[in-house]
């Protein structure tokens, strides 16, 4: 818990460097500043309590919607780095056991369902896991970091039904080599 507080700390901090307390009491809040606003949420601490991973959405005022991404910072150094780029919803970073992967929730293009999406930390493009009709809407990796259960919406005939689809069993333990 003290990890992911001092996780807090380090990225609040890192977003008010730059801004001097003076200038933002001079400056009164105008309807323009709500396009700089910026929300985080969903802070994930890496199994290694080094990294934090989290969910950042600013205002798109063009499109009347939110650009999203997963950035990770650094806990040392306050340092970011944005994971995803031109993905539409994404959300719900989770780290694999072992901390070299990254699951995360995010919309597919062509039918707008959420899917999850596997990305190694070492570098490398996202992976697109699931299918799932309807989309997924959550996910937890099996504690040996092997598998991804999913929970997803199901039709049965004229009903909608939410449960447990499966296990994702396409490997995704680590090459070695």
């Amino acid at each position: 818990m003290n990890c992911l507080r001092a996780a807090w700390l380090i990225v609040l901090t890192a977003l008010l460097i730059g801004t001097p307390l003076s200038s933002m009491a001079a400056t009164p809040f105008q309807l323009d500043d709500l396009q700089k606003l910026v929300r985080l949420s969903d802070p994930q601490l890496s199994p290694d309590a080094k990294s934090v991973a989290l969910v950042v959405s600013a205002p798109v005022w063009k499109t009347d919607k939110h650009d999203t991404r997963i950035d990770v910072v650094d806990v040392a150094s306050g340092a970011e780095r944005s994971l995803t780029h031109d993905r539409e919803g994404v959300s719900s970073p989770r780290w694999s056991p072992d901390g070299t992967r990254l699951a995360f929730l995010t919309k597919d293009d062509k039918t707008k369902q959420s899917q999850i999406y596997v990305m190694p930390m070492a570098g490398g493009d996202a992976q697109r896991i699931t299918d799932a009709k309807e989309g997924v809407d959550e996910f937890t990796w099996s504690p040996d970091g092997t598998r991804i259960a999913y929970m997803a919406t199901f039709c049965c005939g004229t009903q909608s039904r939410r449960g447990i689809c499966g296990w994702w069993r396409r490997p995704v333990a680590p090459r070695r080599g």
